[in-house]
């Protein structure tokens, strides 16, 4: 990156313009600062301000990916407020191509809780907190699965209670993806946009795509779900991408292999399946089945591993259960 290191408050505090530019954020090897690219289109008008990031997981291309489209796309005089635009706070991982930076390895999304039984907070989080947290006025955090998962389109958000969840909802709904997580009290509960939410900013995050691609197709889509977002907060004209009706989950369990082996999946994305069916097999070496792998719950499959070969305890199964239907907000 050519950019020349520049000072947070100029990049994101610079008036109506737009603006590119790296920062130094404090390292998580304790080593040479991080250097954060950082994008803010800010326009004449007064409104709020967006904060859209990507790639807390280093294997997570989709994100940037469509930060870069939308950023191509738009002009200071198509937006209302700031859009404050961070295509990655885990350079390092995004680098090494995995999900977290092989000096520090840490989950990025799991350590923005203050409280003391948390994993400490990351320099960078730390960073982002005071930087870049504190100065939106909402969140959209975008993920796609990793180089080992393909995911299917959901949004989530916190159940935080209050009117910042039922703002966070509608922001979910906005992007115009039929299923949503309601999550509270699970792997989430540590991430971005929990630790939004709890300091009263509505936030939500979007999941799709996978295995270590950009497709254009899927930048497409992701870039609608967060123009759909960005036009119900009123910072880029357009509509809400609002549906009639939504499949509410409430639960996602994460289904792990005992034994090592060669994986073969048996499910997709997307579909149903009931208690007791086959997720994938485990097979060794030489071709003999040392594991079925079967879905503990009716679910919807909303992500699985692709990769060909599972180490013990891996992830290899998303499953979203207890669903219910909602419509629109109001």
């Amino acid at each position: 990156m050519d950019l020349q290191t520049a000072d947070a408050d100029e990049i994101l505090d610079g008036g109506v313009g737009k603006r590119l530019g790296v920062v130094d954020a404090p390292s998580e090897t304790g080593g040479p600062a991080s250097r954060i690219p950082l994008a803010v289109v800010t326009g004449e008008r007064p409104g709020p301000t967006a904060w859209v990031n990507a790639s807390l997981h280093g294997d997570e291309y989709l994100g940037p990916a469509t930060i870069v489209a939308l950023l191509r796309s738009l002009e200071p005089g198509a937006v209302r407020g700031r859009l404050v635009l961070s295509p990655t706070l885990n350079p390092g991982a995004l680098r090494a191509m995995q999900r977290e930076d092989p000096a520090a390895p840490a989950d990025l999304n799991r350590v923005w809780s203050p409280e003391p039984a948390r994993t400490p907070i990351a320099p960078v989080v730390s960073w982002a907190l005071g930087e870049l947290l504190a100065r939106s006025d909402l969140v959209i955090d975008l993920h796609s699965g990793g180089n080992r998962f393909l995911q299917a389109p959901f949004s989530v958000y916190a159940r935080t209670g209050g009117a910042v969840e039922t703002e966070s909802a509608a922001l979910a709904k906005a992007c115009g993806l039929p299923r949503i997580w309601a999550h509270r009290g699970s792997i989430l509960d540590a991430a971005l946009i929990t630790a939004a939410a709890r300091r009263g900013k509505p936030a939500a995050l979007l999941e799709m795509g996978g295995e270590g691609k950009s497709e254009p197709a899927w930048i497409e889509e992701m870039a609608a779900a967060l123009r759909g977002a960005l036009a119900h907060a009123q910072i880029i004209a357009g509509q809400p991408r609002f549906l009639e009706s939504y499949r509410v989950f409430h639960d996602l369990t994460v289904v792990r292999n005992r034994e090592e082996g060669l994986w073969v999946r048996a499910a997709e994305p997307e579909a149903d399946v009931p208690a007791g069916s086959v997720l994938g097999h485990v097979l060794d070496l030489l071709g003999r089945e040392v594991e079925v792998v079967s879905s503990p719950v009716d679910a919807t499959v909303v992500g699985i591993c692709t990769y060909g070969f599972v180490p013990p305890g891996d992830y290899v199964a998303e499953l979203a259960h207890t669903f219910h239907e909602e419509g629109p907000p109001g």
